[in-house]
């Protein structure tokens, strides 16, 4: 009997030992879990009786700064109140107006004018001056953030030997096409054509010289020949740009040149693509092409456009369709090489800058922060399209018909594809302008030469075979090569 009970005893103190235990494991987890929701170390003497100011320098188009400072003051008023800290910005217009600011502070001797954030591009000559210190956020953001946020992108903006997260991806811009329905359509009266054949570079060249014969104006135009390459050789297998052992590596595999050469070169001199002025929305509605390659935040202007037909004005009407991929290849989705980066300031301000680049990052800022800004979210949890449907039914959003539609384009496009930006590196710059140049140069050039030979009677056919022979092409890239000297 005696023994009996002391095994109940034994039993019961066990039970008890085991609910205690179990107690501490879901304190554990909670404690783990809150943790979670903030940078790795957060407190630094954050106060919201003794705030810390921070300030981000805006470089992105006005759509996109107004995106950001309406989450700023947004942040302001919740989560910034809360944790104790102010947020404020300038906005610059531009990365060439801020770099020319930090120059001018500079000789000034003003560097403690500089901010404590600049949302900047990866081509901006800023992210590589070494007089600047910058924080390596792999030390500041929660595992948690870092983990919502897609790797490729992560990788695009580390920089050096040992990958410094310098460059946060928070939204980007990808490409869509803009189509021009009332020309298009005429010319699908005239040629049966539809659009989804433009879903591959190869389709576009063919319907491209279709168009140029049927209409004697070129079908379409690029935003950007150096993402076009860029892209198209990640695609095609061997990319132009690639960051090994820390170091820019540049690669112009023959192939993939070849590819790439016969559907921008070889288009633009059989005529289906031209390249009137920089602005490819402004090309569009003056009715110069009738598709453009544009980024997601410009599709706005085409809303409430107008273009010219001889002395009468009409209503353009748009789709958007998504940007082409080569046939038989992957699936990307480009999106540009912007991001935020926080200047090594003290610690109190680091983490507060990095505690408002989280809260961006959060689920459902990220995505109203790329509505707003005509972009995309970077969260993975919520870039796709049944999300932003969602979404938009319980949100008031204040996105345009052409804002939706681009969206949802692009969001289909992110579904089903490779997410890519370049990698951030201290050529960027000059190897984006030579690629931008190079073959465009060339191409304009020799369509020229094309069109004399066509007016003075020489077949086009015959004066078009000459430049897209496969002579023609050694020629181009043997110079191409020759001139990567960066």
């Amino acid at each position: 009997m005696f023994l009996h009970h002391l095994n109940n005893m034994n039993n019961r103190i066990k039970l008890k030992m085991l609910r205690r235990i179990s107690v501490l494991l879901i304190c554990t987890v909670i404690i783990s879990a809150l943790t979670g929701c903030g940078s790795k170390n957060y407190s630094y003497g954050l106060s919201p009786d003794d705030p810390v100011e921070v300030v981000i320098w805006l470089t992105g188009s006005e759509k996109r700064s107004g995106a950001y400072e309406e989450m700023i003051k947004l942040f302001n008023e919740t989560e910034g109140k809360n944790r104790g800290i102010v947020v404020s910005s300038v906005s610059f217009g531009g990365d060439d107006k801020l770099s020319e600011e930090y120059i001018k502070d500079k000789e000034a001797g003003n560097d403690n004018l500089l901010p404590d954030m600049i949302e900047v591009s990866a081509s901006n000559s800023l992210l590589y001056d070494s007089g600047i210190q910058y924080v390596d956020m792999n030390n500041l953001i929660a595992d948690n953030t870092k983990q919502s946020i897609y790797e490729n992108l992560l990788n695009a903006g580390s920089y050096g030997r040992d990958k410094q997260l310098r460059l946060l991806p928070v939204v980007k811009d990808t490409t869509v096409m803009a189509v021009d329905l009332t020309r298009w359509n005429d010319f699908k009266k005239q040629k049966e054509h539809y659009l989804n054949e433009l879903d591959i570079w190869e389709g576009l060249d063919v319907v491209g010289e279709t168009f140029y014969n049927t209409t004697g104006k070129s079908l379409y135009g690029l935003s950007s020949i150096s993402q076009y390459m860029l892209v198209g050789s990640r695609q095609l297998g061997t990319g132009i740009l690639s960051i090994e052992n820390g170091k820019p590596v540049i690669r112009a595999d023959g192939d993939v040149m070849k590819t790439l050469w016969q559907n921008y070169y070889g288009a633009f001199i059989r005529g289906g693509m031209y390249s009137y002025s920089k602005d490819k929305v402004e090309d569009l509605q003056s009715g110069r092409i009738t598709i453009a390659a544009i980024n997601s935040s410009e599709t706005e202007r085409l809303s409430t456009s107008t273009a010219t037909e001889g002395d009468a004005f009409y209503l353009n009407e748009y789709q958007i369709i998504p940007y082409p991929q080569f046939k038989g290849m992957k699936k990307i989705c480009p999106v540009d090489n912007t991001g935020v980066a926080i200047l090594n300031k003290d610690d109190k301000k680091n983490i507060g800058c990095m505690l408002f680049l989280e809260w961006l990052l959060q689920d459902e800022n990220n995505m109203h922060l790329a509505c707003s800004a005509g972009g995309v979210p970077v969260n993975n949890r919520v870039s796709n399209p049944d999300y932003f449907e969602e979404y938009l039914d319980n949100n008031k959003t204040g996105m345009s018909s052409m804002d939706v539609s681009t969206m949802r384009i692009s969001l289909e496009m992110m579904s089903d594809a490779e997410i890519y930006a370049a990698p951030m590196c201290d050529i960027y710059n000059d190897l984006t302008d030579y690629l931008d140049d190079t073959m465009s140069k060339a191409a304009h050039e020799d369509r020229n030469v094309v069109d004399d030979k066509e007016g003075i009677g020489i077949g086009r056919q015959e004066a078009i075979d000459k430049y897209v022979s496969d002579e023609h092409f050694g020629v181009w890239i043997n110079e191409f090569r020759s001139g990567i000297q960066f």
